[in-house]
C-alpha cells in the first residue's frame, strides 16, 4: 500500500516580515502556494489536527535533491503553511511506501541531516533567492538549521548558526 503516513513534522518559525512558501521544481521554475492566515495559534505537536490545516493549498510533487537531483521524489511529501500575527507555521507530511525504511545517518543536531531522508525549508525574508535561513528535520526527528548564501560561484552553509 503506497502512501502510508509515517511521520508528520511541524515547524514553528520566528516572525518574519515577508510570508510566502515556494516549492522549487528546478533552478528556473518556482511554484508558489497560497498560505492561510489564522487568528489563533497552532499547537506544535506534529499532528496537524487543527481545522486550520484543512482546506489550504498543499505543495507537493517535489524533486529529488540528494544523492541525485533528477526526477520527482518517489515518496510523496505534502507541505502546508499558515501564519498569524506572530508566527509562521509549516506543516510537512511525509508519506513512505509500505516497507520502506528511512535512511538515517545521524541523530545529532546539525550533523549529516542532508545525507538522511529529511525535509528542509529555506526562509528568504528579503526575497533575494541568494540568502536565507534553512531549517531541516530528518525522518527520526534530528534537527538542523543554518544560514545559506548562494553566490555566483559558490554555495555556503553555516551550520554554526542556531535558530
Amino acid at each position: 500500500m503506497l502512501s502510508i503516513i509515517r511521520n508528520v513534522f511541524t515547524f514553528l518559525l520566528l516572525p518574519c516580515a515577508s510570508v510566502c512558501s515556494m516549492a522549487q521544481t528546478d533552478s528556473d521554475t518556482i511554484r508558489a502556494i497560497s498560505i492561510g492566515k489564522i487568528q489563533g495559534s497552532i499547537k506544535i505537536d506534529g499532528q496537524l489536527l487543527e481545522t486550520e490545516w484543512r482546506g489550504i493549498d498543499v505543495a507537493s510533487n517535489f524533486y529529488n535533491q540528494f544523492p541525485s537531483d533528477q526526477g520527482f521524489a518517489r515518496n510523496k511529501t505534502e507541505v502546508r503553511v499558515l501564519f498569524n500575527e506572530t508566527f509562521l507555521y509549516v506543516g510537512i507530511v511525509c508519506h513512505f511506501s509500505q516497507g520502506y525504511k528511512p535512511v538515517i545517518q545521524s541523530l545529532k543536531r546539525d550533523n549529516l541531516w542532508w545525507l538522511s531522508d529529511a525535509v528542509s525549508i529555506i526562509v528568504d525574508p528579503q526575497g533575494s533567492r541568494t540568502n536565507g535561513m534553512m531549517f531541516a528535520l530528518n525522518a527520526k526527528g534530528a534537527q538542523g538549521d543554518c544560514t545559506v548564501s548562494n553566490q555566483v560561484t559558490t554555495s555556503a552553509y553555516n551550520i554554526n548558526w542556531d535558530a
